[in-house]
């Protein structure tokens, strides 16, 4: 049987167009989504995940302003971690959310719950492939559409480039000049992990959908718990020096649930790979380095089942 850790390296470097052997994919082609069937590194069970297969440039969901699918995804997390305390035989029911009443200040843990008479107070994290992966993908196709889209549209073709979402203005450039070069020469560049794919436009393409995509890498590293930290070790900092150390001032317990399904719009989906055991070891990884520790840490895994990693 495969292990989580050989599964998780497997399919550390999944992205839209490119699948590791094994992966049976169930339905690819040109289509904007695809299924795919996979092994669950934690429950060993088969299971159908959804993932990006491309972006295009007028998508985005990257703000901060909190979209009905993400709030309707915090309500059902909420709701998932009630459940999962009564099923433990513990007294659980909600009496805030925080962040919504503002009716404390300072408090803003997206729940709170009396527990067995005690006040827990909970916050959400989706698991997201790379804090910035919305950002930077969109500051690149949007500089791809700037300047090539007029001659794409006179070619009658589609730019298809997949890479690794640019950190940098350098690394931007970088790929703008490898665009460049396909769109001179018409033809597709490939740059080992990265390239640029042309085309023809297909007849049914809508006429006010500018003709790029873009595919970027979901993950940067091989090793997952690298990635991990990587993607939210900042973010869980703050996290924990800010907010939740406010939260410690009004409740008795502070926790946070790592949501790996997501709010229905997310842009490239939830990082549904990583074992639960990798996740707590990437969350206390980051706890050391801050020096501060959560009293309880829930996970809900692509199965949408309860796993208490502390508590």
């Amino acid at each position: 049987m495969t292990s989580p850790s050989d599964l998780e390296l497997r399919a550390a470097r999944i992205t839209s167009f490119s699948f590791s052997p094994g992966w049976r994919k169930a339905d690819f082609g040109g289509s904007r989504r695809t299924d795919f069937d996979l092994l669950d590194a934690a429950s060993a069970e088969v299971g159908v995940v959804e993932v990006t297969t491309a972006v295009h440039v007028g998508l985005n969901n990257g703000g901060a302003v909190p979209t009905p699918e993400a709030e309707a995804r915090e309500d059902a997390v909420v709701e998932l971690v009630r459940e999962s305390l009564n099923a433990a035989g513990l007294a659980a029911e909600l009496t805030d959310r925080p962040d919504r009443s503002k009716a404390t200040p300072g408090y803003t843990v997206d729940a709170e719950f009396d527990v067995n008479g005690a006040r827990w107070a909970l916050d959400i994290m989706t698991l997201r492939w790379n804090a910035q992966l919305e950002s930077r993908t969109s500051k690149l196709a949007a500089r791809l559409e700037a300047d090539f889209t007029e001659q794409l549209k006179a070619d009658g073709l589609v730019m298809r480039m997949t890479c690794l979402a640019p950190k940098d203005e350098t690394a931007l450039g970088r790929l703008v000049e490898m665009a460049r070069r396909a769109v001179e020469t018409v033809k597709s560049v490939d740059a080992g992990d990265e390239g640029v794919s042309l085309y023809a436009r297909p007849p049914d393409w809508p006429s006010d959908e500018p003709p790029v995509e873009v595919s970027p890498w979901l993950g940067e590293h091989a090793h997952v718990q690298t990635e991990l930290v990587s993607s939210f070790g900042e973010s869980l900092a703050k996290k924990l020096q800010g907010q939740l150390a406010r939260a410690r001032s009004f409740a008795d317990r502070v926790g946070l649930a790592i949501d790996q399904v997501g709010a229905r719009d997310l842009r490239f989906g939830a990082n549904w790979m990583a074992a639960p055991e990798t996740v707590e070891l990437a969350v206390t990884e980051v706890e050391r380095e801050v020096g501060l520790k959560l009293d309880f840490l829930v996970l809900i895994p692509a199965n949408g089942q309860v796993r208490w990693l502390r508590g």
